[in-house]
């Protein structure tokens, strides 16, 4: 079932539909006692590049399953990394099903449930 959730910024809503619950994915063996039913998810990280005197600000996905990454344009009309990176995945058919970031090293850590699809054509 589908939730419809708006969140209210400084002055925008953005409405933005959820999954339901999502289904554990993995199970963490315990001696001691039960199984643990827990998530497994890829992990996709993504960093802004500052402009060159050749080329302007780009965004680094890095893949970190399968050691793959590429590089995009800035997209000044979003300006926001994070965003940038989801809808160039979103292009791909990788699904986000969450994220984290990294305050020290100002990376964002995209997770997927998508084992599969490669980040490179």
């Amino acid at each position: 079932m589908n939730k419809k959730i708006t969140l209210t910024g400084n002055m925008v809503e953005v409405p933005i539909e959820t999954d339901s619950y999502l289904e554990p994915n993995y199970t963490i063996r315990n001696l001691d006692s039960e199984n643990k039913d827990t998530f497994h998810f890829r992990g996709i990280e993504v960093y802004k590049i500052n402009p060159s005197a050749r080329k302007g600000e780009r965004v680094a996905i890095y893949d970190t399953r399968h050691n793959k990454r590429i590089y995009i344009s800035w997209d000044y009309r979003i300006s926001d990394l994070k965003t940038i990176a989801m809808n160039e995945l979103e292009k791909r058919n990788i699904k986000i099903d969450g994220f984290t970031y990294n305050e020290n090293t100002h990376k964002y850590t995209l997770l997927t449930r998508d084992f599969e699809t490669q980040l490179t054509k």
